[in-house]
């Protein structure tokens, strides 16, 4: 354990925060008017894009958010009549909606291609669950839910078919070199009990070790960093922990610092080694510095009244996503960006101020998101407005 927490820290940059010190302004994201008071946030791209799924007076809908939390409706493949998006790269979303045949249909959604079926010809089911910025997506087909690796829409090459060695088998997510992380069952080096399993490229596979080889649960992998860091979960007794593999295989209880009866899982995880999962405390964040904290923790007076469920993704400027409950009491996907230390007028997180961060803030005031009440009184003023020019005026340093 000590040996992945070095590799963790001389790879990756942490930064401690002060005890007490908030790290992150909480954005509601919004269902459509007529809608369940539901919507779901499944993947935050580094543009800060989520996507996720959203209930409106129609039912649901695939959708994409910014930081203004207003929701962007991706509609349906034709003849469907509902939709979901559980995966965004590079502005590219993968989901699955209905089909006119009536059967559920993988797509793959750009804003200048619009929605485009992935998966097999005819009525047949398929779900498109991860893509990577090549465009290839991460399918399931048929009753059995086969998974495939398929390539980009109008792309050449054919489907890669992930082996099952006939056991039961739970796929994460698509890698940039068309690799997919997961786990299996029946593998010949893992045994009967669902292992950690990572399905290279190349057609090899890779069985990561066991925090308790005794332990008759799962273990799955659910992101892979480029830095070669595997975060996901591993059955220890009767519970689960959230769990990091480097690069040599070796296994760290991540979730060690929750307590001993606590269950855990990371979910996602950034360049900078920072994770973010869920645990029997709800949403939690892991770094090399802090372990794993609950998120809710971290977050400023505009995450007062919410229950942060599960935290399912962060990227590389640090924004995470998850889903949670409102203090109005809908189940509610969230958006989390990181106040920018000494300097809170960034709102884009570029590290410098310039006309995108007005465009942020009048995007947070029109949606009217608490991260936008600067002033505190509750609510959303010109005051509010001058409140974001001192700051800006303030610059950073």
């Amino acid at each position: 354990m000590l040996r992945v927490r070095a590799v963790l820290l001389a790879c990756c940059s942490f930064a401690a925060p002060a005890a007490g010190q908030a790290e992150y302004a909480l954005v509601e994201l919004a269902d459509l008017p007529g809608g369940a008071n539901q919507s779901l946030a499944l993947q935050v791209d580094d543009g800060g894009i989520v996507a996720g799924q959203v209930s409106g007076a129609d039912g649901l809908r695939a959708a994409i958010w910014d930081e203004s939390g207003v929701p962007m409706v991706l509609g349906t493949l034709p003849g469907g009549v509902s939709s979901s998006g559980f995966a965004i790269v590079d502005g590219m979303v993968a989901g699955q909606s209905t089909a006119a045949c009536g059967e559920t249909s993988g797509f793959v959604w750009t804003a200048s291609g619009g929605m485009v079926a992935v998966g097999p010809e005819g009525c047949t089911f398929s779900r498109a669950e991860s893509i990577n910025a090549a465009g290839q997506t991460l399918v399931k087909v048929g009753p059995s839910r086969e998974a495939f690796v398929w390539p980009e829409p109008g792309g050449a090459g054919a489907p890669r078919p992930l082996e099952t060695w006939g056991g039961a088998v739970s796929t994460s997510r698509v890698l940039p070199d068309g690799g997919v992380v997961g786990g299996a069952g029946r593998h010949p080096l893992g045994g009967i009990v669902i292992r950690a399993v990572e399905w290279r490229a190349d057609g090899t596979t890779r069985v990561f070790p066991r925090l308790d080889d005794a332990a008759p649960g799962a273990d799955t992998v659910h992101a892979r960093t480029d830095a070669g860091l595997y975060v996901g979960l591993a059955s220890v007794g009767s519970i689960t922990r959230a769990a990091i593999w480097d690069g040599a295989g070796t296994v760290l209880d991540a979730g060690a610092g929750l307590g001993d009866g606590v269950s855990s899982a990371l979910l996602d995880a950034n360049e900078s080694g920072v994770a973010v999962g869920r645990s029997a405390v709800g949403a939690i964040r892991w770094d090399g510095v802090n372990g794993a904290v609950p998120l809710l923790d971290l977050v400023d007076t505009s995450g007062d009244g919410w229950e942060l469920t599960n935290a399912l993704s962060i990227n590389e400027r640090g924004w995470i996503c998850g889903n949670g409950r409102s203090p109005a009491g809908g189940s509610r996907g969230f958006l989390l960006i990181p106040i920018a230390e000494g300097c809170p007028a960034d709102l884009d997180g570029d590290g410098e101020l310039t006309i995108f961060d007005f465009l942020a803030f009048q995007n947070l005031f029109d949606a009217g998101a608490a991260a936008a009440d600067l002033d505190g009184d509750g609510s959303l003023t010109l005051f509010d407005f001058l409140a974001f020019q001192n700051l800006f005026d303030a610059g950073c340093p």
